[in-house]
């Protein structure tokens, strides 16, 4: 990929070529810069909501479990 860059690109080839506006494209950059974040911001939320949800204890649990973990060495 990068062969096919510098040959197509060369001066040295063709001194008059443009190259073609995809680099300075502002709408473009705007479009790739706003939907992933979007897409983030999508997953947060609900994510954030369940981490709240799960912190707070239950008010009258049924079953109390107490475990004991030891490391073995």
């Amino acid at each position: 990929m990068l062969f096919n860059s510098v040959f197509l690109f060369s001066e040295a080839e063709n001194p008059n070529r443009v190259p073609s506006n995809i680099n300075h494209s502002t709408s473009l950059e705007i479009m790739w810069t706003v939907i992933p974040s979007l897409i983030l911001v999508s997953i947060a939320l609900p994510s954030y909501a369940l981490l709240y949800a799960m912190s707070m204890p239950l008010t009258n649990p049924s079953i109390t479990l107490k475990i004991v973990g030891n490391q073995w060495y």
